[in-house]
């Protein structure tokens, strides 16, 4: 298996390993300003995409504010009073909006990754990143909690450190000492 994988590496890895030459490469050369190099392609190239992404999640947030005005007519009718089953109703479409929106968020997220990673269209880097969350489960899931436990740590220390600073500050000049 495994030397099946030295010959044939997965697509994934392919992209991202050129993407990482590239770059590697072009810091030898001596490239200026790689960050705002890298914006003016992302919105040269890649603005389209990342309006699209935005539209999607728009329209499922309009459709959730007309679910949300129905829900509110209905209960200045009377018409939720009299009929429990259309209560039910728009509260299962609004959770099952609100869970359709997340899920909307979270391949977005991906599909902008992809995006600056292989430099593709929307719906395919949006197809591929949802491929390798699919396949590495595992690993999405350690790196995410990772993630989430050293920006909570992250957090803790700044909020720590400015509060030393403050302290620091308030009793050792005088000007805050009246």
């Amino acid at each position: 298996f495994f030397f099946l994988m030295i010959r044939r590496p997965p697509r994934s890895t392919q992209s991202r390993s050129s993407a990482a030459s590239d770059v590697y490469k072009r810091q030898e050369q001596g490239a200026h300003k790689p960050v705002s190099k890298s914006f003016w392609r992302a919105f040269r190239y890649h603005f389209g995409s990342l309006a699209f992404g935005s539209f999607i999640i728009a329209i499922i947030q309009t459709v959730r504010i007309i679910l949300e005005y129905m829900h509110q007519k209905a209960k200045e009718s009377g018409a939720i009073k009299q009929n429990k089953l259309l209560e039910y109703l728009f509260r299962c479409l609004k959770c099952c909006l609100a869970c359709f929106e997340r899920f909307i968020r979270f391949i977005n997220k991906t599909a902008y990754i992809q995006i600056a990673i292989t430099g593709k269209n929307f719906c395919r880097a949006a197809k591929d990143g949802f491929q390798i969350v699919w396949n590495n489960p595992l690993r999405f899931s350690i790196v995410s909690g990772l993630g989430e436990v050293f920006n909570f740590i992250g957090k803790c220390s700044i909020t720590f450190i400015s509060t030393l600073i403050g302290f620091a500050v308030v009793t050792n000049f005088e000007y805050y000492r009246s």
